[in-house]
């Protein structure tokens, strides 16, 4: 069985495996402050029903055992580039060298693993692949206002698509005209300009470096069909997703 915990703010999400009550109630408690939605499983096998959607941050398993273990490799298949953690009372024996194999795994073992749930969650959204770099594009963080910064994090959480001028300019209550005033006097770039840097950075960085299928990319980006975005990718760079894909990792 599969439920949402509904928090009209998170746009963000996770996943809790676990049959246990008290660890759902736990994880509910340590992760409210961060706004992070949450959707709730009794075990893994019931995650072939969850939508591989774009915005997961991670898939904390609870009382995780050897068959949960062998599953982890098919689990970052179905979910790639969302961190795993690990959360259990004590560790089973030999789960250490096979965790060791895996990349993006969180362990919190111990009965203070609670104490350390929202630090690690925390730290996953601010590494996580879909926070801009606003540095590497010439933006400097620090001088934007807490306006400027709040379209930015919109920007973050939603499908490229749905981050129009419109959209973004009502969700801050302005109108569109000193929306697109304010938005290039404090970042130096148009808004248009900026969302075509963020595209780039998605084709350029985050799709061949991480193990995400065009297919994925494509509604991270909000296409309806993969077709339309192959061709528009194809506009862009040239070549299909796949080719440059595979161009990137064998450089």
């Amino acid at each position: 069985m599969i439920y949402s915990l509904e928090n009209g703010k998170a746009m963000q999400k996770g996943i809790i495996v676990s049959e246990d009550q008290n660890v759902r109630y736990e994880c509910q408690t340590q992760l409210d402050p961060l706004q992070v939605k949450l959707v709730f499983t009794d075990n893994l096998d019931a995650l072939s029903e969850v939508e591989n959607d774009f915005n997961f941050l991670f898939v904390l398993i609870h009382n995780f055992h050897k068959l949960s273990l062998e599953k982890l490799s098919a689990l970052q298949e179905v979910f790639p580039a969302v961190a795993i953690i690990l959360y259990n009372e004590s560790l089973i024996s030999d789960a250490l060298t096979q965790i060791g194999h895996f990349n993006g795994v969180h362990l919190l073992i111990g009965s203070d693993r609670s104490a350390f749930l929202q630090k690690t969650v925390r730290r996953i959204i601010e590494t996580h692949w879909r926070k801009i770099p606003l540095k590497v594009i010439g933006v400097n963080a620090e001088a934007l206002s807490p306006r400027i910064q709040k379209a930015i994090q919109y920007i973050e959480e939603h499908r490229l698509n749905e981050c129009t001028l419109i959209n973004i300019s009502a969700y801050l209550g302005l109108s569109a005209g000193y929306f697109t005033q304010e938005f290039k006097r404090e970042t130096g770039h148009s808004f248009r300009k900026f969302i075509q840097l963020v595209l780039h950075y998605y084709e350029d960085r985050v799709f061949p470096e991480l193990n995400i299928s065009a297919q994925n990319m494509a509604k991270v980006l909000g296409y309806s069909e993969l077709s339309s975005f192959s061709r528009s990718f194809k506009r862009r760079q040239g070549i299909s997703p796949g080719k440059f894909k595979k161009s990137k990792i064998s450089l």
